[in-house]
């Protein structure tokens, strides 16, 4: 890591907890989020943390008692004015259907993009941009 910072989407933990790094089998990897959070090059979004919390498992847990102050609030009127943007821009783009377009605009993958500052880095489990009609992802975006 350079001197980027990272806002992590939630299957990035969702995956890692589940898949590869379990708690048990890879605590330093969990012990490192926290660190690197710690120093500003590792954060989230509070709509994130809401989707984790909904796990009810060791994951809610532990974004609750370790990484919570890394859940950046959007509710800052920069982050409210990119995610408009965004919004609109989706809504403008004929390749997705409504409801594709209503899924992105209910997630938290729009108040990601939103969140983006020049500095960061968007760091998700979806692999590239989406050519479905019927799913838009913030890597569609123009604005990622």
């Amino acid at each position: 890591m350079s001197g980027d910072r990272y806002i992590l989407d939630a299957n990035v933990f969702i995956e890692a907890a589940h898949r590869y790094y379990a708690f048990d089998l890879a605590p330093r990897f969990w012990q490192s989020l926290v660190a690197h959070a710690r120093d500003g090059r590792v954060m989230s979004i509070d709509r994130v943390q809401t989707e984790l919390q909904k796990g009810k498992d060791e994951l809610a847990s532990w974004a609750k008692g370790h990484f919570s102050s890394a859940f950046m609030s959007t509710a800052e009127s920069n982050v409210i004015y990119c995610y408009r943007e965004l919004m609109t821009w989706v809504q403008l783009q004929p390749q997705f259907n409504d409801a594709a377009k209503a899924d992105f605009a209910s997630s938290a993958d729009g108040w990601l993009a939103g969140g983006l500052r020049q500095s960061e880095r968007l760091f998700g489990g979806d692999a590239g941009g989406s050519q479905s009609r019927r799913e838009a992802k913030s890597a569609d975006s123009e604005f990622v």
